[in-house]
């Protein structure tokens, strides 16, 4: 018999690769044989944030593939078809089903995320979630139908885009997509914006009119004066954070509409003169939910394979932002059939950028009992030596430099550097901020695509640290930035940082406790007894200090000045929850 593999989220934050039956198919069922299913940007916090509705869950809801077998109802499919899954399972019985509103079905179930989903060889779906694909459609552009329809949603909604100044907010995936879309169903112009410039480029490749980086300050404003004057107008925000919300409203011209297609996962407060801007400029501000109308799936389904057909929208300049989120079927045939951590799906949320930030790598490293280790480094020799020393391990690594490290080489000159060395070794590596104290300075290297940082507030009396960083975690995490803070000071040198004698060279786990709990950090270093640079004598660690922390705190500890330390204590540190 033919087993059938799935990625199955077996518990938050742990993936496997696990062999099952074939599935059985209902009446009313398809067996679609998947050949590409992408990685949704909401399916990451269902893998790392407790998201999933239960468990085992195989997600993936935007797949394509073939059909094999079907039901003794399905009349509409035969086997061979090319599909793509139209995720959604509407009621077809409440009051906005019958009104033919399907994303806003009150008791809707969901392929890959409320019922088993397309990241396995085989997946069962009922027959009204396939969409038929042509000929002329290939099926990795079947794949994307159902990103590109979240970004047709709020253009049905709005009767069409002809003649309208369309602006795009965010350019991921489904802003790409959009972009796309707009040009070719007759926008008067098409403006992209977002905070990096890559993404930007590649939406002038793709024809935008215009495109604008939020963090230029000058562009910004060169454009709201022009933007906030033009009539029919119509934004789509898709980046999903509040301040990509209030500068919709901010660049809104008279009369706009803004749809909001981003979801935004925190609360925000709006100020009374940014809410005025809503009543003073008439905006209309419209919530976009999902991609169905009637009949269903929808006219956007209709849409889009229409112009993937007449190749009026194009994956080729979205691949280093869209195709990197693809990972095929036949990747299962690369690993034994036994439980494994599905490397290949989670090589998903790997972007094109071979720097990452380090929550992922911290918290499998603490679950599963080992450490991550963080040299610094100060020119190319020294990345060479511990990239090759890391890949030659199969180890992950973090390159840490402090505030001098990035001083004497340059902050821009030593990324492109790593960037370029990583990605020469196919590999992924931390670049680390250690030690910084400026903001500003963290700031502007984050914004050149530093992802992890260290704001060190060990010095100052414990209100104005926890105050310190979490005014770093607000500026970091805005970027997907992992922060460390630090709590108690170390005695040594490392680099331009000295420090003589403290009076309390211990961490207080009461106080670690607190600057957690009032700062959403994601990992935090502490003293137990360790040193910057060469030990005078021995090191006495106070294991049950770390111990003690460790029960109290539910994120990564790290050890600095491990360097001279005896083995089996680091061990020891690590087996205690240090991972770093």
């Amino acid at each position: 018999m033919n087993m059938n593999h799935h990625v199955e989220v077996v518990e938050n934050q742990v993936l496997q690769l696990t062999a099952y039956d074939m599935p059985e198919i209902g009446a009313d069922e398809v067996l679609v044989e998947v050949y590409y299913s992408g990685l949704c940007g909401s399916d990451v916090p269902r893998v790392f944030d407790k998201g999933a509705h239960f468990y085992p869950i195989t997600l993936g809801h935007e797949f394509s593939g073939k059909v094999v077998a079907v039901g003794q109802d399905v009349e509409k499919y035969t086997k061979g078809d090319s599909v793509c899954c139209a995720p959604l399972v509407p009621c077809q019985e409440c009051d906005v089903c019958e009104k033919g509103l399907y994303s806003l079905c009150k008791h809707y179930s969901f392929v890959g995320s409320r019922r088993q989903g397309g990241n396995a060889h085989y997946v069962a779906i009922p027959q009204k979630c396939c969409f038929k694909l042509p000929n002329t459609v290939s099926l990795v552009e079947g794949a994307f139908f159902e990103p590109i329809t979240v970004g047709l949603h709020p253009i049905v909604m709005a009767g069409g885009c002809k003649d309208k100044h369309v602006v795009i907010v965010g350019a991921g995936t489904i802003g790409l997509l959009t972009l796309q879309v707009a040009k070719a169903l007759g926008a008067a112009s098409v403006t992209t914006i977002d905070i990096c410039d890559d993404k930007l480029e590649t939406a002038r490749r793709l024809g935008s009119d215009q495109t604008v980086n939020s963090l230029n300050s000058e562009q910004m404003a060169e454009f709201t004066e022009l933007s906030s004057s033009t009539q029919n107008q119509m934004i789509i925000e898709l980046a999903g954070v509040p301040e990509t919300f209030m500068l919709s409203l901010n660049i809104a011209g008279p009369r706009a509409s803004i749809y909001l297609v981003g979801t935004i996962h925190k609360d925000f407060n709006i100020a009374y003169k940014e809410y005025e801007k809503v009543l003073r400029k008439e905006l209309s501000i419209v919530g976009s939910w999902m991609n169905y109308s009637y009949p269903y799936p929808g006219e956007e389904w209709d849409i889009a394979c229409q112009l993937f057909s007449e190749a009026r929208s194009t994956l080729t300049y979205c691949s280093m932002v869209s195709t990197s989120q693809i990972c095929t079927s036949l990747a299962f045939h690369n690993y034994q059939h036994n439980q494994c951590q599905a490397k290949f799906y989670l090589a998903g949320v790997k972007k094109m950028n071979n720097i990452i930030n380090s929550n992922y790598w911290l918290r499998q490293a603490r679950r599963d009992g080992y450490a991550i280790p963080a040299f610094n480094f100060h020119n190319l020799e020294t990345v060479q030596v511990i990239l090759d020393t890391a890949k030659s391990l199969e180890s992950p690594v973090i390159l840490a430099g402090t505030p001098s490290t990035y001083g004497y080489g340059g902050s821009r000159e030593l990324l492109h550097m790593v960037n370029a060395a990583a990605r020469e070794r196919n590999m992924q590596v931390v670049v680390h901020l250690d030690h910084h104290h400026d903001l500003n300075d963290i700031r502007e290297k984050v914004r050149l695509g530093i992802r992890s940082a260290m704001i060190d507030g060990s010095a100052l009396p414990l209100q104005e640290n926890i105050a310190l960083t979490h005014e770093a975690v607000q500026i970091c995490h805005a970027y997907g930035c992992s922060v460390e803070a630090e709590i108690g000071q170390l005695v040594g040198q490392e680099d331009d940082l000295i420090v003589e004698s403290v009076n309390d060279p211990y961490t207080h786990p009461e106080d670690a406790k607190l600057l957690v709990e009032q700062t959403d950090v994601d990992s935090l270093a502490i003293a137990i007894g360790t040193a910057h640079g060469m030990y005078k004598e021995e090191p006495k660690l106070d294991f049950e200090r770390l111990e003690k922390i460790a029960s109290m705190i539910d994120i990564p500890l790290v050890l600095h000045g491990a360097s001279g330390v005896a083995s089996r204590d680091v061990q020891r540190c690590i087996d205690l929850a240090s991972p770093k």
